[in-house]
């Protein structure tokens, strides 16, 4: 009763109904067993923050499903990586599920579930996801620069630079202050060969973030394919004192250094 009433809208309605479940037989009053309000997955105001009751301040008892996805994703988002993180990514993705299952809060429990795939490498499964949830959001005219990023992200990790350009430009007309959409945008121009374009947004992400190895490799890589070689030294540079242990970043380096040596006239005799 309590995700009908939520379902409709009548929120204080289905609170009532899942205190009522809460304390119903036969582990009402429980040791373990708290309740929270909280914000629900799908965005509203605070007159839609939801009861959820948790075991162990971490597993879900009884309350809104919605709630406690919102609340595990928040938890999966806020956690270092390592157990805590893995734990709130499962979380998350059976939440997210089972609201799927039942057909609540669909386009954002595709968008946090698509997004914990992809955190995990579950490259195939946060592509359908996150592309699902791209579509449905973009019907309610809630356009998604994160997840416009991270779809534009995944293809690039699969060498499909057509398919990322779309999705990498929607990302920074989104969100046009982050610089790791700049960055992804610099290198899928670069594989479609749009030199110009790609220098323009790797300058764009650099001046957002100067501490990016990558956006500095990357172009270093294009000077150096123009032949800029003294530019491509000083972006190499950077990139290698940002990640000095980075092998590709070094050799990278080296080739810069023996083309611009041979690309240097030697002195003439007279010193000239």
């Amino acid at each position: 009763m309590g995700e009908i009433a939520e379902a409709l809208g009548e929120y204080r309605q289905a609170d009532r109904w899942y205190t009522e479940s809460a304390h119903a037989p036969p582990f009402g009053g429980a040791l373990g067993i708290r309740s929270l309000k909280y914000p629900r997955l799908k965005p509203g105001g605070s007159k839609t923050h939801q009861k959820v009751w948790l075991a162990f301040d971490r597993y879900y008892f009884t309350g809104s499903l919605s709630a406690y996805t919102r609340l595990a994703w928040d938890r999966f988002e806020a956690a270092a990586p390592g157990r805590k993180k893995v734990f709130w990514a499962e979380q998350t993705i059976n939440a997210a599920g089972i609201l799927l299952r039942k057909g609540l809060d669909e386009p954002w429990a595709y968008r946090v579930r698509g997004l914990v795939f992809a955190y995990g490498n579950d490259t195939d499964r946060a592509i359908k996801d996150l592309k699902t949830a791209g579509r449905r959001l973009a019907r309610l005219e809630r356009p998604d620069g994160r997840i416009e990023a991270t779809l534009g992200h995944l293809y690039l990790e699969k060498k499909n630079a057509i398919q990322a350009l779309p999705h990498l430009q929607a990302a920074v007309d989104l969100q046009p202050a982050s610089a790791g959409a700049w960055r992804d945008l610099g290198l899928a121009l670069i594989m479609g060969k749009q030199q110009e374009a790609a220098e323009q947004a790797l300058n764009r992400s650099l001046e957002l973030d100067a501490d990016s190895a990558t956006s500095w490799y990357n172009r270093g890589l294009l000077h150096l394919h123009a032949q800029r070689y003294d530019q491509a030294l000083r972006d190499l540079g950077e990139a290698a004192r940002l990640a000095p242990g980075n092998r590709e970043v070094i050799e990278l380096l080296q080739r810069a250094r023996a083309l611009r040596r041979a690309h240097t006239p030697a002195p003439r005799p007279d010193g000239s």
